[in-house]
C-alpha cells in the first residue's frame, strides 16, 4: 500500500521528470524545426539532440509559459483551430515544409499581437535550443566559447 511519505516521494520525483512528447506532437516538432533551422541541415540523431535541448528549455520556462506552449500546440492539432490560426486544414504529417513556413510568415508579419508572440516565442526556443547545442555550432563557424579558444 502506498502510504503518504511514498506518495509525496514519487510525486516529487515525477513533477521533476519532461514528459515525454506525444508522437503527433513530435512530428509537428520537426517539421516545424525543419523550416526554423533553414540550411542546418541535421541528421536524425542531431534532431534527438535538438529535441532534448529543446524539451529541456521549455522545462525552465515559467508554468504559465509551458502551459501556453502546450495550449498552442494542442490548437495546432486541431484542424478546425489550425485552420483559424493560418495553417492547412490537413494534418501536418500530409504537409510540406513551404506550407508551414507560409503560415509563420503570415504569423511574424499579422496585426494581431498574439500571432506575432506565438511565432517568435517558437522560432526563440527552437534555436537557441540548436545553437545551445556543440554539433551546430561548425555549421556557423562559431569555434566554441572562449575557453575552447584559449585551450587550443
Amino acid at each position: 500500500m502506498l502510504d503518504r511519505r511514498h506518495f509525496l516521494k514519487w510525486g516529487v520525483l515525477l513533477a521533476f521528470m519532461p514528459l515525454p512528447a506525444l508522437s503527433k506532437e513530435v512530428e509537428f516538432i520537426r517539421l516545424f524545426a525543419d523550416v526554423a533551422l533553414q540550411g542546418s541541415n541535421y541528421t536524425d540523431s542531431q534532431f534527438a539532440l535538438w529535441n532534448d535541448s529543446f524539451q529541456k528549455a521549455v522545462s525552465f520556462r515559467p508554468v504559465h509559459e509551458q502551459e501556453e506552449l502546450s495550449r498552442l500546440l494542442s490548437a495546432l492539432d486541431f484542424a478546425p483551430s489550425r485552420w483559424l490560426l493560418g495553417g492547412p486544414w490537413k494534418d501536418w504529417s500530409l504537409e510540406r515544409r513551404s506550407d508551414l513556413d507560409l503560415m509563420l510568415n503570415s504569423w511574424k508579419s499579422s496585426r494581431f499581437d498574439l500571432l506575432k508572440k506565438g511565432y517568435s516565442g517558437l522560432i526563440s526556443l527552437t534555436q537557441s535550443s540548436w545553437y545551445a547545442l556543440d554539433q551546430s555550432w561548425p555549421g556557423i563557424d562559431y569555434p566554441g566559447p572562449p575557453d575552447k579558444w584559449w585551450a587550443t
